[in-house]
């Protein structure tokens, strides 16, 4: 299913292109001293690129930087860096509302927000898709503005920051079962982000600044909330929900072994391992290392991986760099580049 290949198969290939090697002596001398022909292209699509208004950012009390004036575009700076990197489109994720503390005013500006990114994927359709911005202040907005983002303004399921900021809410609680229902049956997914935890959440990171970080705290603290998902039942409960995670799955692809030892706990109706492998896609925002993807490929299958450059952190370039190094098929390469965003977001 997913033609990944472990590492006693890349050997094999390796020793078998090795074995062949006599043959080609017997070729004209210029042809064995030319460069390999370069990889197969294909199409790109970044399902991790974030646009935050700076509306939301002033909202929220910050001042924008840099980075953030460069996220705020959705026209030239943004194609150009696509352009640059050879991307094909991005899937904008209409992002950062969970930091907003006034319930009203999170619904009013996703509203604005939500069909100002609609407009730019009509102007650019073949450049943009977009991820809806929601109000999970208020769970009941969040499914209303959820209903009309997708049949209304077309946009391709939301993105969700974390929920330690608001109200101590998570998304495995009975009042976001409304939103899983709709999600689930209008066939869209749902894109979990970090946020850095609020530090009352983890005493384990009291007083110490390098853990407290999306890099680790971040990743832990995404990851225990999709086990809460999935011991809530949620996709017991709706088999066809989706939920994407960034940075190659918070650390949850190489640890489906040791979830499921402690499955006996878990009163759900499969091992952990299979909501992760069947209701969970990844992407490869933000974690660019190659020995990483390879881990994951072979422990949920290429079909469920995504591409992403995770725009604006980081340089598309070094994200299309990074994954061009990472040794695998090229049926594995096009399925994660494209084929299943494609699928995925039904583009």
């Amino acid at each position: 299913m997913n033609g990944a290949i472990g590492r006693r198969g890349f050997l094999g290939r390796t020793a078998a292109l090795a074995a062949g090697a006599p043959l080609m002596l017997q070729g004209n001398l210029h042809a064995q001293q030319a460069v390999p022909p370069p990889p197969k292209q294909f199409k790109k699509i970044g399902v991790e690129e974030h646009w935050t208004a700076l509306n939301v950012i002033e909202a929220a009390g910050r001042t924008p930087s840099g980075t953030a004036n460069r996220q705020a575009d959705l026209d030239a700076i943004r194609l150009g860096e696509m352009d640059a990197a050879g991307v094909t489109m991005q899937v904008i994720s209409n992002s950062s509302y969970q930091f907003l503390t006034d319930a009203a005013k999170a619904t009013d500006l996703a509203k604005v927000n939500n069909e100002i990114l609609a407009e730019a994927v009509v102007k650019h359709p073949t450049r943009f898709a977009g991820m809806a911005a929601l109000p999970t202040q208020d769970p009941k907005a969040a499914v209303a503005e959820l209903e009309r983002a997708v049949t209304k303004l077309k946009l391709r399921g939301a993105m969700i920051e974390g929920q330690d900021h608001v109200h101590w809410e998570f998304l495995d609680s009975q009042a976001f079962r409304p939103l899983w229902e709709c999600a689930a049956s209008l066939e869209v997914p749902l894109y979990l982000h970090p946020n850095i935890p609020n530090s009352e959440s983890v005493k384990l990171l009291e007083g110490h600044a390098e853990v407290q970080n999306l890099m680790w705290a971040g990743a832990i603290y995404t990851g225990t909330q999709v086990l809460r998902i999935i011991g809530s039942g949620v996709f017991d409960e709706f088999p066809k929900a989706k939920l994407i995670l960034g940075h190659l799955g918070e650390l949850l692809p190489y640890w489906l072994g040791r979830l499921d030892e402690g499955a006996r706990a878990w009163k759900v109706k499969k091992p952990p391992s299979a909501y992760i492998k069947e209701n969970i896609f990844i992407s490869t925002s933000g974690h660019y290392h190659p020995e990483a993807l390879t881990c994951a490929i072979n422990a949920i299958g290429s079909d469920h991986i995504l591409f992403a450059t995770d725009f604006a952190a980081v340089n598309g370039d070094l994200a299309v760099q990074f994954f061009e190094r990472t040794p695998m098929s090229d049926e594995d390469r096009e399925r994660i580049y494209h084929l299943n965003a494609e699928r995925l977001f039904k583009l």
